[in-house]
């Protein structure tokens, strides 16, 4: 049927490799979804704008919807959108949630410390929202993960091909070795990042991110608890588990990804084109 949409979620490393050598179109599909790889991205993104709680990209980059959390000495703190028209520039505040409540504003509405700030623009312009919040440039000059499956190891390339260093902790040995050769200039550690010896002794305290991108989210979330009581300024996890995400946020991280959730919003977004 020609009016048939066919989107699919290949997950094998041999199929992806061959659909991105060859295009989706080989095999009759016109998008092919990698869970994993969307987390990676997704993650990525996150990473790139330290400040905000997430990113969401449109039109292949040029323009992202982000959310902020308002500081409470913000500029924005305490102003109307009307007035804060010519700061903002092109920018626009598409929803604020308050006190568990989601609203859409409106020019006389005004921005309170506290508020979670839901803004879109051009790619370019997100630092000029994030300092409108509050937040303070925080350049990333070393990360550290944990778990080198596929998440993490699509992770760490798009992080070393920005020239970001990488501490990569991985529990199996043979993973190990074979992650050293596949992320040149990376710091590959057999061992648990739930080991308070190893995280000290390669001082993952120092890192400007941590991200817990193993298969098991009790073992992403104890090493990213313990990565935030190290002093990592910017904590991210993998997890699946939809009743732990409810009280991460009461534990200090408030930085989750699903790769699940990740390709459904891939799909949604992908059929919402046309």
């Amino acid at each position: 049927c020609p009016e048939t949409r066919r989107i699919a979620r290949v997950r094998s490393q041999e199929y992806l490799r061959l659909l991105e050598k060859a295009g989706p179109e080989c095999m009759g599909l016109e998008h092919a979804i990698n869970p994993e790889v969307e987390a990676a991205r997704a993650l990525w993104r996150r990473l790139q704008v330290p400040a905000a709680e997430d990113v969401r990209d449109f039109f292949d980059g040029l323009v992202r919807l982000t959310a902020f959390t308002v500081e409470q000495k913000a500029p924005a703190a305490g102003r109307k959108l009307s007035d804060l028209a010519q700061d903002l520039e092109k920018a626009l505040v598409v929803a604020v949630e308050r006190a568990g409540s989601m609203t859409i504003p409106r020019g006389e509405d005004s921005l309170q410390p506290g508020d979670y700030v839901w803004t879109c623009c051009e790619a370019d312009r997100v630092s000029r929202v994030a300092a409108l919040m509050g937040k303070k440039p925080t350049p990333m000059h070393r990360a550290a993960l944990f778990g080198g499956g596929s998440v993490g190891f699509h992770l760490a390339r798009l992080l070393r091909k920005e020239g970001i260093p990488v501490k990569l902790i991985e529990p199996d040995r043979a993973r190990c070795e074979e992650l050293a050769g596949q992320l040149p200039g990376a710091v590959v550690l057999h061992g648990q990042a739930m080991d308070l010896k190893l995280l000290q002794e390669e001082e993952i305290g120092q890192s400007s991110a941590f991200i817990a991108a193993t298969e098991d989210d009790e073992d992403n979330l104890l090493s990213s608890l313990l990565a935030l009581r190290q002093g990592v300024p910017k904590v991210m996890a993998l997890m699946e588990r939809t009743d732990y995400q409810s009280v991460l946020p009461t534990l200090g991280l408030s930085h989750v990804v699903s790769k699940n959730m990740t390709a459904v919003g891939m799909i949604l977004a992908h059929i919402r084109r046309g």
